[in-house]
């Protein structure tokens, strides 16, 4: 072998031994480390144990900062619902009557909904969206009203002499109460042009609905013969829809499986 090569050789089993021997003596020290050689887990520990407490709701959770909200030249002033964006809507009454109110920062915009025969419009839900729900007076009773911008549009559920739209979620889902013929106030959930009666099982007296989010649950109250209670109604799917998912689901694996080159056939 010449001289050269050998130099080669030996330089090459040099470096191979030192990064064996530095990378040995690095495992070593790093469990060393974590076995308590060097006194340092418990100050990470503290650590993150003090991360976990800055991020956690319930180290902030310590009170909260309360905002009067009056429109101006209103001797009355209700708010009843706000958005991810801090827009509040709301009530007032003034000299000519009640009114709706959107409050945007410092700036209040009145509601009245086009054509109401007196000022007893109430607005009372708002979406991410800015689409505003509420009531106003209309035809023997009360209806509700969607506002989307500059456009009103009224709803009346089906039999009730009173729509009253009390919440509308980011899909524009829209809750209320309609008050029937005979005084008995029933929940309804209105999507696009259709109306779902919101009935609690075993209710005596009425059912309310209050307010929906955006996964479809809607919160209110009933009433039976032991009293007054709240209730919470999770959306199930219908046995047709969930036909249909398994119909499609049962489409796109067959359309893999071709694409595989292989068939169920």
């Amino acid at each position: 072998m010449s001289k050269y090569l050998m130099q080669v050789s030996l330089t090459h089993e040099r470096v191979k031994g030192f990064a064996k021997d530095g990378g040995c003596k690095r495992r070593q020290a790093a469990d060393q480390f974590f076995k308590g050689g060097t006194d340092f887990r418990g100050l990470i520990f503290a650590v993150l144990s003090f991360l976990l407490l800055l991020m956690s709701e319930q180290a902030w959770a310590v009170g909260f900062t309360f905002t009067t909200i009056n429109v101006p030249g209103a001797r009355l002033t209700e708010a009843f619902g706000i958005n991810d964006s801090g827009q509040i809507v709301g009530s007032f009454v003034d000299s000519l009557g009640t009114h709706g109110f959107l409050q945007d920062g410092a700036t209040f915009t009145t509601i009245d909904v086009p054509g109401a025969p007196i000022f007893l419009t109430s607005a009372r839900g708002i979406n991410d969206s800015g689409q505003i729900v509420g009531d106003f007076p209309g035809g023997f009773g009360r209806l509700g009203f969607l506002k989307d911008g500059a456009t009103f549009t009224s709803f009346n559920f089906d039999g009730a002499d009173l729509t009253l739209a009390r919440g509308i979620n980011n899909s524009g889902q829209i809750i209320g109460t309609g008050i029937l013929e005979n005084g008995q106030p029933i929940g309804f959930l209105k999507s696009g042009a259709t109306f779902t009666t919101i009935g609690v099982p075993g209710a005596e007296f009425e059912t309310q609905a209050f307010g929906i989010n955006d996964s479809g649950q809607i919160v209110g109250a009933f009433s039976d013969s032991s009293g007054t209670h709240g209730f919470l109604a999770t959306p199930v799917p219908e046995p047709s829809a969930l036909f249909l998912l398994a119909a499609g689901l049962a489409g796109l694996g067959m359309a893999a499986w071709k694409r595989r080159g292989k068939s169920f056939l």
